[in-house]
């Protein structure tokens, strides 16, 4: 038998005892599970937005853990100032902020995509991927076009 006659008592009275691990990611300034972004950019000034990263834990043992975001995942146009870090046995929630920025990217019809990729570590390891959309264009006036151009 898996279960020795001592755990039984324990078994039946606490209920059963699930795995601590990641649940969820997603944004929090969104309803959707991916970050789509429409910045404009005039040829002096790039636009930067920040957005919210959530990972949801869950599991009922008491565990910590560690995350990590794989840079390999995150472009250049992505910045995130705190890319990994522990979370204790009672966090539900994991936060962390990312930005995206036009510097450097040019105007273009296609958006600029990425699946940035973020690893939690506890009793139970998942991966989870974030999906990036961003369109860069330019601002209403022909005057002020950058079109193609990257700075």
């Amino acid at each position: 038998s898996y279960f020795s006659e001592d755990a039984a008592p324990f078994a039946l009275g606490q209920g059963c005892v699930t795995p601590r691990r990641g649940a969820a990611i997603r944004v929090a300034e969104a309803v959707d599970e991916s970050i789509v972004l429409r910045l404009r950019k005039t040829a002096t000034e790039a636009q930067v937005v920040e957005r919210t990263l959530q990972l949801a834990l869950k599991g009922t043992d008491s565990a910590g853990g560690e995350w990590r975001v794989q840079l390999e995942s995150v472009p250049p146009w992505v910045s995130l100032p705190v890319a990994s870090g522990a979370f204790s046995p009672s966090d539900d929630v994991i936060s962390t902020a990312l930005s995206v920025s036009t510097a450097g990217l040019a105007e273009r019809a296609e958006p600029y995509t990425a699946d940035i990729l973020v690893s939690v570590a506890s009793q139970a390891n998942d991966t989870f991927s974030i999906a990036v959309v961003l369109f860069v264009s330019a601002t209403i006036s022909a005057a002020n076009s950058v079109w193609g151009r990257s700075f």
